[in-house]
């Protein structure tokens, strides 16, 4: 039973010892898939841009961990902790139109800044998905949940009153939504600026129940 848990656990399935549907799946893997998932792991190794000295930030996406070492050739991790990324392909191909822009992209940049206290600058996919839904169903959803309107993500930008009119213009794109700094922020109380062409960062969550997952993919 221990073999079999420590098989779930790698393949981040719930580690009960039971020999379930997808534990079944992953035993009857045929040898020739596991060289391919090899091969294809070594050619994106191959890919990623030799890294300059100095201290380095390290996230495997697979693992959901990251490592941070004072230089390229110290082996010994100075901070290591489990992370949350981009929600998985699912393997039935065609099941969500959305899967591709959820997956965290491999790539590599040069950390940059922080920013302590950040507001949480909604993206117009997660407002039309997900938010706009949401205050539907519940009229006071933003103020419950500390978000405000603005014209434009900068911290002087005007707030407009959440009313029948700003709302419309959320709808139509000519505002945006953005979640105040504390305790509700989805970023958390810091996150960690890297500029790259995906839009993404580090960053602080309050949703500290997600690490209890064996398998922290998210959103």
């Amino acid at each position: 039973m221990i073999k079999v848990q420590n098989l779930q656990t790698r393949h981040g399935l719930i580690n009960d010892g039971i020999i379930g549907k997808q534990t079944l799946a992953i035993l009857n893997t045929p040898f020739s898939q596991r060289v391919e998932q090899i091969e294809l792991a070594m050619e994106r190794m191959r890919w990623i841009p030799e890294q300059q000295q100095g201290p380095f930030i390290l996230v495997n996406i697979p693992a959901f961990q990251l490592w941070a070492y004072d230089t390229k050739q110290s082996h010994d991790d100075v901070l290591s902790m489990k992370v949350i990324v981009g929600k998985a392909k699912n393997k039935v191909q065609g099941k969500n139109k959305n899967e591709d822009k959820l997956q965290t992209p491999i790539f590599t940049a040069e950390l940059s800044y922080l920013v302590f206290s950040p507001y949480w600058n909604i993206p117009k996919s997660i407002l039309t998905e997900e938010i706009l839904p949401l205050l539907e169903k519940d009229p006071d959803y933003l103020q419950k949940n500390n978000m405000e309107i603005v014209s434009r993500f900068t911290h002087d930008a005007p707030v407009y009153a959440i009313n029948e009119n700003s709302i419309s213009r959320l709808y139509s794109g000519q505002l945006n939504l953005r979640q105040r700094p504390g305790r509700k922020n989805a970023l958390g109380n810091i996150k960690f600026i890297f500029p790259n062409n995906y839009a993404i960062y580090l960053h602080d969550t309050p949703a500290l129940s997600l690490f209890k997952r064996n398998k922290c993919d998210f959103r």
